[in-house]
């Protein structure tokens, strides 16, 4: 959850293998889409954002109206990730994470 406005937002990652139809015929690589499960007050449903997966630099940003369309991810050119080369050998995981940067469009 993000604190928007004042109020609590729910936003969910999803990742999607790419580009086959599973993390393993695409050997790990995929992609991260971020979705808004809140209505947003119009003066904040703007929302720019970024991604990272392990050790990798942050992609982005990228920017959304999600009052207008609930789901968004980065650019095609910056968008697919090696999950399998980001995996921690010791945990057995790879981290996956977004930063999520609010600007009113009144200010």
């Amino acid at each position: 959850d993000v604190e928007i406005g004042g109020e609590q937002a729910r936003f969910k990652l999803m990742i999607f293998p790419g580009p086959e139809s599973s993390f393993k015929k695409s050997s790990g690589k995929g992609v991260i889409q971020m979705k808004c499960e809140t209505v947003l007050p119009e003066c904040f449903s703007c929302i720019s954002f970024r991604f990272f997966v392990g050790q990798e630099a942050a992609r982005g940003p990228a920017t959304n109206d999600f009052g207008r369309n609930s789901v968004a991810g980065l650019p095609r050119d910056i968008q697919h990730w090696c999950f399998l080369a980001n995996v921690d050998d010791k945990l057995k995981e790879v981290v996956v994470g977004t930063e999520i940067m609010v600007t009113s469009q009144f200010q």
